[in-house]
C-alpha cells in the first residue's frame, strides 16, 4: 500500500485534481495525510474515486484514517453504498456542473427575454402598418372627393332650360321682348342675344347666348363656366349676332353658345374657367379677354387683338 500511495504522491495533486475532478485542497489533504480536515463519509468517497482512477489498493490509508482520528477500525462492507451515492462531495467536477447550470439558466432566460422583445416589436410593426394603410386610404379618399368637386365637368350636349323669374325685378341681361301671353318664349322677330335665367338656386346663375328656343335648327351647345373669386364685372359680345351684354357677377357663371362667335371681357383675373371638363384657374389683378370660336374653341387675346374684334362689334351694332 505504501508503494502504491507513494505512486500517487508521485502523480501529483495538481494532476490528480484535474483527472480526478476533486478540489486540488482535497487531494493535498489526502496525500499529506491531514485526516482532521476531511470528514470519514467524504474521505471513503474520495478514496474509492482513487483507488477507480489509477487502480490502486488505498484501503491502509482509511485505517489510518480512523486510527488518527481514535474512531476505531471499521468495515468497509459496512459501509453503505447508498450513502456514497448522496455524498455532496467537495470537488471540482461539481463546482463545474454548478458553474454550467447557472450557465444555461442565464442562457434560457436571455432567449425568454429576447423572443418576448421580438414579439412586441412585431405587434408594434403591425398596428403601424394598419394605421399607416387606413390613413393612407382616408387621404386618397379625401383627394379623389376634393378632386371631383373642384373639377366636375359640364357635359357639352348639357342644355339648361331657363327657370321663370317670379321676382318683380328685371335683369340687366333678361329679354325685355317676350310677349305678355307666354314670358318664358321670345317672339322671333324680337329675339335677344342673349337670355338670363337661374338654375337650381340663387347662388348659380347662366348666361346663356343664342338660346335654342326660337331657332329651327339642333345645333350643339357649347358651355363656359365662369369661378369668380370676388365680385367680377363680365362682357359678353356676340360677334355673329353684332350684340352685347354686361353685368357683375359674384356666383359662377355658365356661358352657351350653339355655334357663334363669342368675345369675353373680365374685369380681373381672379377667376376659374372650366372648359370641356377641363378647369384652368387664373390668379391675375389685370383683366382677362378671351374669344370663342367654333372651330378653335376658347383662346385668350392680348388687348390690341380684343380692341380690334371689339371695335369691329360696336361700330356694326352702331351702323
Amino acid at each position: 500500500m505504501k508503494d502504491q500511495f507513494e505512486k500517487l504522491k508521485k502523480i501529483g495533486a495538481k494532476e490528480i485534481s484535474k483527472t480526478t475532478k476533486i478540489s486540488i485542497n482535497r487531494v493535498e489533504d489526502i496525500l499529506e495525510k491531514r485526516f482532521e480536515n476531511i470528514q470519514r463519509v467524504r474521505a471513503q468517497g474520495f478514496i474509492r474515486i482513487l483507488e477507480r482512477e489509477y487502480k490502486l489498493d488505498l484501503s491502509n490509508w482509511l485505517i489510518e484514517y480512523d486510527n488518527s482520528i481514535h474512531m476505531g477500525p471499521k468495515d468497509p462492507e459496512k459501509e453503505s453504498q447508498n450513502f456514497l451515492d448522496k455524498l455532496d462531495l467537495d470537488t471540482q467536477k461539481q463546482r463545474d456542473d454548478l458553474k454550467l447550470q447557472r450557465q444555461k439558466r442565464v442562457q434560457v432566460k436571455k432567449r425568454f427575454y429576447i423572443c418576448i422583445l421580438i414579439a412586441i416589436v412585431l405587434v408594434l410593426g403591425y398596428f403601424g402598418y394598419k394605421s399607416f394603410s387606413l390613413y393612407m386610404q382616408n387621404k386618397k379618399s379625401i383627394d379623389k372627393k376634393s378632386h371631383i368637386s373642384s373639377t366636375a365637368p359640364i357635359a357639352p350636349n348639357q342644355s339648361i332650360e331657363p327657370k321663370p323669374n317670379t321676382s318683380n325685378e328685371t335683369s340687366p341681361l333678361s329679354s325685355d321682348s317676350a310677349t305678355p301671353n307666354d314670358p318664358k318664349e321670345p317672339t322671333p322677330d324680337t329675339t335677344p342675344a342673349t337670355l338670363i335665367a337661374e338654375q337650381g338656386s340663387q347662388d348659380t346663375e347662366t348666361i346663356t347666348l343664342n338660346a335654342l328656343a326660337t331657332s329651327t335648327q339642333s345645333n350643339k351647345l357649347f358651355e363656359i363656366l365662369i369661378k369668380p373669386e370676388k365680385k367680377l364685372w363680365i362682357e359678353v359680345q356676340n360677334l355673329s349676332k353684332r350684340t352685347k351684354e354686361d353685368r357683375i357677377i359674384e356666383a359662377p357663371f355658365v356661358i352657351e353658345s350653339s355655334g357663334d362667335n363669342l368675345l369675353i371681357s373680365l374685369g380681373h383675373g381672379e377667376v376659374s374657367i372650366v372648359v370641356g371638363g377641363e378647369i384652368t384657374p387664373y390668379n391675375l389683378a389685370s383683366p382677362l379677354r378671351f374669344l370663342y370660336t367654333p372651330s378653335n374653341g376658347l383662346k385668350r387675346l392680348k388687348y390690341s387683338q380684343y380692341l380690334n374684334l371689339s371695335g369691329s362689334a360696336s361700330d356694326a351694332s352702331n351702323n
